[in-house]
């Protein structure tokens, strides 16, 4: 797709989340399909043009969906299934809950959808092999690490960091120290930086081709990407598409995001 001075505008798959809400005039569930607006805004803004996916796809046509992409985003969301990456699931999610839960204790809306997961794993997998530059924020992180055959701790436990939404609501912010030489210090242009936290689960081991580009105080990682710098593969585990007003610096990853994309 052309702009009208002939620039390429890269064409962006994101996976749309599942849920039931009350719609319109239904007073009862509907399932629906969702993605947060912050995710369209900044490819907007950047000169994308995001295209929505559906997680039931059949994973038989991954190949006619990775070859009309550019670029793919992989979105926050509820927790990966422990079966991903060989383990047991250690988490109750119930509905008493509440609105955000405690340790080992997950509302329902947190709770895994192996269908999505397998689904997006296959993707990015199907992305990574045809050379398509991914971007993976918050629970999207976590599952490039999963891809790349990491695993996830499922509670985050004995760190000084609040990482997760308070009962409020209340998102809370933490310093995040940057690993010189790597992509993200290139693009961040400092060694010291504030991120975002909403996430109770984390990277535990790191994925075989994957390195560390950025850590909280607490040593968790907060930066991921590829080795192989001629791939692009970046996770990001704040929500920098809902800080950028504060967090400007993070729109230096989301604009080489877009270049590599359009590149195609």
């Amino acid at each position: 797709m052309k702009t009208a001075g002939g620039k390429a505008k890269p064409v962006i798959g994101i996976v749309l989340q599942e849920s039931a809400i009350p719609t319109f005039f239904f007073k009862a569930d509907r399932p629906v399909v969702l993605l947060a607006e912050n995710y369209l805004s900044w490819l907007f803004d950047m000169g994308a043009v995001p295209l929505m996916i559906s997680s039931r796809t059949d994973r038989g046509d991954l190949a006619v969906v990775v070859e009309r992409l550019d670029g793919i985003v992989f979105a926050g969301g509820p927790d990966l299934d422990p079966s991903t990456y060989g383990a047991a699931s250690r988490v109750e999610y119930s509905a008493a809950a509440g609105s955000v839960g405690t340790r080992f204790h997950r509302p329902l809306h947190s709770a895994p959808q192996l269908g999505k997961d397998l689904f997006e794993i296959a993707l990015y997998r199907a992305a990574r092999d045809q050379g398509l530059p991914v971007l993976g924020l918050c629970r999207g992180m976590q599952l490039i690490n999963v891809a790349e055959g990491g695993t996830l701790a499922q509670e985050i436990e004995g760190s000084s960091i609040e990482h997760y939404l308070t009962l409020d609501g209340w998102m809370h912010y933490h310093e995040i120290a940057i690993v010189p030489g790597t992509l993200g210090h290139e693009l961040l242009q400092v060694e010291r930086y504030l991120s975002s936290s909403v996430h109770h689960q984390a990277v535990e081991r790191l994925g075989a081709d994957l390195a560390i580009a950025a850590t909280a105080p607490d040593g968790l990682a907060e930066i991921i990407e590829h080795r192989d710098r001629t791939r692009f593969a970046v996770g990001i585990q704040g929500h920098p598409e809902m800080t950028r007003t504060n967090l400007a610096r993070f729109d230096q990853i989301f604009r080489r995001f877009v270049d590599r994309a359009r590149e195609r």
